[in-house]
């Protein structure tokens, strides 16, 4: 008799009496098939084009994602049921699919440097742990990971979807100035001086900064980050675009910003000697 085939790993099932004294050899096979099932991994390096999914290389539990993508892509599985762990670890801002070959299937997005548990029916293709219903969000973040990262983040509000953008709705607190919590204190000592190094001016962004993702060419005001760090250190630290997983400048080039909360002591010490100063003028 002839062979027929299982729907979902094409494991082969022979006919009654077929392979006599050769019943190692669909044995073997399967086993095999059953092996990859269970531990196998298939990889694929994208770019633009579609990935049709053979039958053997769908025996695989894993399908591993790489490369860069120009343009979304789609995987299709063969119209078999099964299901599979899809390691998306592509980079590029386009989306990969997972469907089957079968016409008008259903497919599931997987999400980049995720590894996604899915399912599929000979037609459709699902998630297999249902996330496709509302995610409900954790309390405390730090239950999900030690190091959590959004490209922007909205707070009583919508995120506006520019990276590295906080919006929020109220205040934000943050550290700590409980004088229990302080000792060697001391008051800044020479504030006006200090203060008349620091300039405040206009300016927009260069070339270098457009490189580096910024991009609003609107006129801003701030400090230049190397006249506040002469003076007052304490308020100057690594920009952040420019660290990396290391803690180490990205670029080598040790990019600065200032953190301006810090400015407002210098401030208001400066504001204390002007006001000695002008009651000293009024006492002669």
């Amino acid at each position: 008799m002839v062979s027929t085939y299982s729907p979902n790993k094409n494991l082969e099932l022979p006919g009654n009496g077929d392979y006599v004294d050769t019943w190692n050899v669909p044995a073997n096979s399967d086993f095999t098939v059953i092996d990859k099932a269970f531990g196998s991994t298939q990889t694929y390096t994208l770019s633009s084009s579609n990935v049709t999914v053979t039958t053997t290389e769908s025996q695989n539990l894993r399908i591993y994602l790489q490369g860069t993508l120009t343009a979304n892509v789609n995987i299709l599985l063969p119209a078999v049921g099964g299901m599979w762990i899809v390691d998306n670890q592509t980079t590029g801002s386009f989306t990969v699919t997972v469907k089957t070959v079968a016409g008008g299937s259903t497919g599931v997005a997987v999400t980049q440097g995720v590894r996604s548990f899915i399912t599929a029916n000979g037609t459709n293709v699902y998630f297999a742990d249902d996330r496709v219903t509302p995610y409900s969000s954790p309390q405390d973040l730090s239950t999900t990971s030690t190091t959590v990262r959004f490209n922007s983040i909205g707070i009583g509000t919508a995120a506006s979807g520019t990276t590295g953008e906080i919006l929020a709705t109220g205040n934000i607190t943050a550290f700590y100035s409980d004088r229990r919590l302080k000792k060697d204190i001391q008051p800044i000592e020479g504030a006006l001086d200090m203060l008349g190094s620091i300039r405040g001016v206009r300016y927009v962004q260069n070339e270098i900064a457009a490189a580096m993702g910024y991009n609003d060419p609107s006129v801003q005001v701030g400090v230049i980050a190397q006249e506040v760090q002469s003076v007052l250190p304490e308020a100057v630290t690594a920009a952040p675009f420019d660290i990396g997983m290391d803690g180490k400048s990205m670029s080598g080039e040790d990019y600065l910003t200032v953190r301006y909360d810090r400015i407002i002591p210098l401030l208001i010490q400066a504001i204390k000697e002007l006001s000695d100063e002008v009651a000293a003028l009024k006492s002669r």
